[in-house]
């Protein structure tokens, strides 16, 4: 019986599925940067080609070594 348990444990992660959430920036307040920045014209482009990260999010993959399979377990 605990073989059991133990096992439905181990098992229970693999089926808990990850979806990703886009966020637009632009919809953002100050485009989802630090308060503290002034976002000008001339500086805009670079927040917008600038990662937006997810506090919440542990990993980021942005030189894709991980399958979309092991993205999706995250």
């Amino acid at each position: 019986m605990k073989k059991i348990i133990i096992l439905l444990l181990l098992l229970l992660p693999i089926n808990i599925y990850a979806a990703p959430k886009t966020i637009d920036r632009n919809t953002l307040d100050n485009l989802g940067v630090n308060k503290h920045w002034k976002i000008t014209d001339k500086n805009r482009s670079n927040v917008l080609n600038t990662y937006l990260v997810n506090e919440k999010k542990k990993i980021y993959d942005f030189s894709d070594i991980l399958t979309k399979e092991e993205e999706k377990l995250v």
